[in-house]
């Protein structure tokens, strides 16, 4: 039961750290595009990111990993808190059942 959870636990930090650490901080074009689409200044890109990664890794280290798990849900669900608060109505990404008829 240990191996499988420290084997979640890296394959979930593994996932994080490419598809939202890694283009903050490497300043990818779709991470920019994704904070001028919302309003918010590029100069926010790379402290998010690095936001982002303190929390990974508070997540990976077994004394604080309920810690990390918290912070990094709680940074996760504000940004998109945010987005569907404050971005346009036009630019809220579409509910999945109407991108995805059955």
């Amino acid at each position: 039961m240990v191996k499988a959870g420290w084997t979640m636990t890296g394959l979930l930090a593994l996932f994080l750290l490419g598809a939202s650490v890694a283009p903050k901080l490497m300043g990818a074009t779709v991470a920019i595009d994704s904070l001028m689409a919302l309003g918010w200044p590029t100069r926010y890109l790379f402290p998010i990111g690095i936001i982002e990664l303190a929390c990974i890794l508070l997540f990976i280290v077994p004394r604080t990993s309920l810690l990390g798990a918290v912070r990094t849900q709680v940074v996760q669900l504000s940004f998109a808190g945010w987005q569907r608060g404050h971005a346009p109505v036009t630019e809220q990404l579409a509910p999945a059942h109407s991108r995805y008829p059955v």
